[in-house]
């Protein structure tokens, strides 16, 4: 006893609820007042070392009540720090997922983002070079047509010049001997000669005798005209080649018109679809810039929520590292607490037995750890009673250290102590109910909130595939009725291709006719006029020769008169002539057949061709659409197989909840099971109070255990 009241080291403070050599300065000074309340019993008459073991007793009866109780709070502390622990190590875990979960959204977005920029950036660089086709075709277009109005301008002029100049020398013709008229023949003839697209065309030979016209003309001096029969012959081999060469310039001035009006119309029909693609690609364009401006939404709003559940994941880290080293250190700290009063106890133990020795009394010795008072036979009994239905209902509620409390008390003797460690048992397994039933309560709230945020979560991913799925069988169906619309074009081009074909066979094969029969037409008139010619100089020879013949002398053998020829050689003259008329009908109504025909061809040959260039066009923007919704179709089956992947977590996820948070029992029968036992506890307090003749006990609060700690 004298070494357990030495002093502590010099220069310690020591302050209430201190460390455990502190605690003995107090004690000290407790021993001090024993002492001097033993001297002043001592002095009435009683022996001071028995008032002084009494009350050594009773100190260490109280550091042993004090034990218990800090017992009592450790065991709460390790309750409430074992379901933190649990709770931060599974927010921990949680955190790490989610973190995870975010990142992996992030990233595929980003490659989203990244996609959709290339995308848009292949777009705008097939804008650009539709609008520089554009702009080129444009102005190819412009001198086209500055060219084709320069042509038009020169086959007129041409055109116009030769038609003067044939009415010129058909005029000279009619009246071959007049003069007047070989000045203005051969001025005009000479302007044919300075036409460029005249002399392109002419050959040498022609030219010389276009020449040689020129130069035939009234001389001014002498005033002597050429031959007219001459003449005659050599205007009519000039009307006959310019008339040939105003046909031919005027089959030019109508092919080109045919050539600007096929160009115009090509020119309109690619213009048309640059304009369509430009206004696809500009749609596309758009719907990619809404799609990349969700996704670059998208990755901020993960950015943001990535930072937040890292920040969380981190504080929870800090959280389980901080309440880990709290519970280590209240647990080296409680043993070390435990250890000093059991060596307290130890001490008071010998101190007291050194005391008894001087005093020569012997105290009895404890019965446990306290000195009690024994129980009377009646309350005795009342308490083994009481003690039997504790044990029963901690069996019930599997609170094993109450129940081998109570059979431990049915056993040995009762005392205030046995009742007193029943109470505090009683009291912690009530707190421990309170406990779970909090813990229960929280993960109440947590699944409902889970459950109801993954249900959101599974009927967003139904929605989204039966969304992706009307989407993807659309697509489907436009890819399939553009697939039908670009072979009918296909066929149809084919068909008109084969029908171009089979005109232009036929067409040439016309032509052919149509020559054949404007050769035997005009051989036809120049035989005729030539057997015309021949009667006519016959007849005319005969009837000269009929005179001759009067004026000789000649016996009449065939009647009056010299032969004259067939008396019917006016009416064979006449039926040539009447044939001749024929045939020249005939080569005018060839050569009209032929324009009229030949007008038609270029008409449908056009029409054609312009029907052929808007099919091309229509298979083209067609295929161009079909490949576009065949990539679209793809990348929402993409879509579509990701969420259903996500579709099938989430609803394994909620099976799985579902599962965890239901368990055998209800939250309600939970709940009211440990109302119940919570209850018959409360109870059972009260009647081991009630049989020792004790105070009621006061109700265990069910505020949180780490209130109490």
């Amino acid at each position: 006893l004298l070494h357990w009241l030495k002093p502590p080291r010099p220069g310690r403070i020591c302050h209430t609820h201190s460390a455990p050599g502190c605690a003995r300065v107090t004690m000290k000074f407790r021993l001090v007042c024993l002492l001097s309340s033993a001297l002043v019993a001592a002095t009435a008459g009683e022996h001071p070392i028995k008032q002084v073991i009494s009350l050594v007793k009773d100190l260490d009866e109280k550091a042993i009540s004090d034990g218990k109780a800090e017992q009592t709070t450790y065991d709460k502390f390790q309750a409430w720090a074992a379901k933190s622990l649990k709770d931060l190590t599974k927010a921990v875990e949680t955190g790490k997922t989610n973190v995870e979960d975010l990142k992996m959204k992030g990233d595929a977005k980003k490659k989203e983002a990244e996609v959709l920029a290339d995308q848009i950036s292949e777009v705008e660089s097939e804008l650009a070079d539709l609008a520089a086709s554009s702009k080129t075709a444009a102005a190819d277009r412009d001198e086209a047509v500055k060219l084709y109005e320069a042509s038009m301008a020169d086959l007129k002029t041409t055109i116009d010049a030769i038609t003067d100049a044939i009415a010129s020398l058909e005029g000279g013709a009619a009246g071959s001997s007049k003069s007047q008229s070989l000045m203005s023949t051969g001025m005009k003839t000479a302007q044919l000669l300075r036409l460029p697209l005249l002399l392109e065309t002419l050959s040498d030979d022609q030219e010389v005798l276009l020449l040689s016209l020129a130069e035939e003309k009234e001389s001014p001096l002498s005033g002597a005209a050429p031959e007219e029969k001459a003449y005659e012959s050599k205007t009519g081999s000039v009307v006959t080649l310019l008339k040939k060469l105003k046909r031919d310039f005027e089959d030019k001035q109508q092919e080109a018109e045919m050539q600007e009006v096929a160009a115009k119309s090509e020119y309109g029909m690619a213009k048309h679809a640059r304009d369509t693609a430009m206004a696809a690609a500009s749609a596309s364009k758009d719907t990619k810039e809404l799609a990349k401006a969700d996704s670059d939404a998208a990755i901020v709003s993960l950015g943001a929520e990535l930072k937040s559940s890292t920040a969380d994941l981190e504080g929870n880290k800090k959280d389980l590292s901080d309440t880990e080293l709290m519970v280590k250190m209240k647990a080296d700290e409680f043993k070390q607490r435990k250890e000093m009063r059991e060596k307290e106890h130890k001490a008071m133990l010998e101190g007291i037995e050194v005391l008894e020795q001087v005093s020569g009394v012997r105290a009895a010795p404890p019965t446990g750890l306290v000195q009690v008072s024994e129980i009377p036979a009646q309350a005795r009994g009342k308490l083994e009673l009481v003690l039997e239905k504790v044990r029963q209902r901690a069996m019930k509620a599997n609170a094993k250290d109450l129940q081998m409390l109570a059979e431990r008390a049915q056993d040995e003797p009762a005392d205030a102590s046995m009742a007193k460690d029943i109470d505090l048992t009683i009291e912690k397994q009530i707190w421990k109910l309170n406990d779970d039933q909090l813990a229960d309560d929280k993960e109440k709230q947590w699944c409902d909130a889970e459950i109801n945020k993954t249900k959101i979560e599974q009927d967003f991913k139904t929605s989204a595939m039966t969304d992706l799925g009307d989407k993807i069988t659309a697509a489907q169906a436009d890819v399939v009725s553009l697939v039908g619309d670009i072979d009918a074009a296909k066929t149809s081009i084919a068909q008109i291709k084969q029908d171009v074909h089979e005109a232009t066979m036929l067409r040439e094969e016309n032509k052919n006719e149509n020559k054949l029969a404007l050769e035997d037409a005009q051989d036809a008139q120049a035989a005729i006029g030539k057997a015309i010619a021949t009667l006519q100089n016959f007849y005319k020879d005969a009837s000269d020769a009929a005179a001759a013949l009067l004026q000789e002398s000649q016996p009449k053998m065939w009647g009056d008169g010299g032969y004259t020829g067939n008396s019917g050689g006016s009416a064979v003259i006449q039926v040539l002539e009447e044939s001749a008329a024929n045939f020249a009908k005939m080569e005018a109504d060839t050569q009209a057949q032929e324009a009229a025909d030949d007008e038609e061809f270029a008409t449908k040959l056009r029409e054609d061709k312009e029907e052929i260039a808007r099919k091309e066009t229509e298979v083209e923007l067609k295929t161009q659409e079909k490949v576009r919704l065949t990539e679209k179709a793809d990348e929402l089956v993409k879509s579509q197989r990701l969420t259903d992947r996500q579709l099938a977590s989430v609803t394994s996820y909620l099976e799985e909840i579902n599962k965890k948070c239901t368990g055998e029992t209800t939250y309600a029968e939970r709940k009211a099971a440990r109302d119940a036992e919570i209850a018959d506890l409360e109870k059972s307090r009260v009647e081991v109070a009630e049989a020792l003749g004790a105070p009621a006990p006061t109700t265990v609060s069910d505020a949180p255990v780490l209130a109490a700690v």
